[in-house]
């Protein structure tokens, strides 16, 4: 295997024509504000990247969250890695989910307005929180 995963790379550029938009579904009590939720991520974005071949994997250790793609026919792989936080179970089971969705995101290059973090960044608010904000696509032509 190569040190860039370049049959990962162009099976993710290939799923990433086909995802869905990414819809924000859930309202962060907090904030007031709408974000994409995991589920409403993963269902827009699973069925293209298992068309190509691509399985996702989350691990967890050591207070640390790996997210593992895999390209089946070529065995190459990316991993990410996020710290998780909480000082009961609830905690770390809310961060672990928050991660998981952030670590999606950005291993596939989504576009993704951070609705549940803008207030606490001084932004103010973000746009229409019933818009669909479709998936980015990903560019690593350059490979």
């Amino acid at each position: 295997m190569s040190e860039i995963p370049l049959e990962l790379y162009k099976a993710i550029d290939r799923a990433s024509e086909k995802f869905d938009p990414v819809l924000k579904d859930t309202l962060n009590p907090f904030f007031g504000k709408m974000y994409s939720s995991l589920s409403s991520i993963c269902k827009a974005v699973e069925p293209a990247l298992k068309e190509e071949g691509i399985s996702l994997k989350y691990f967890l250790s050591n207070d640390v969250i790996f997210l593992r793609l895999v390209h089946i026919p070529s065995g190459e792989h990316e991993d990410h890695t996020a710290p998780l936080f909480g000082e009961n179970a609830q905690q770390y089971g809310a961060s672990t989910t928050y991660q998981r969705r952030y670590l999606l995101q950005v291993a596939l290059n989504l576009a993704a307005v951070d609705d549940d973090g803008e207030s606490t960044m001084g932004r103010g608010t973000t746009p229409d929180t019933k818009t669909a904000a479709p998936a980015a696509k990903v560019n690593r032509k350059t490979f």
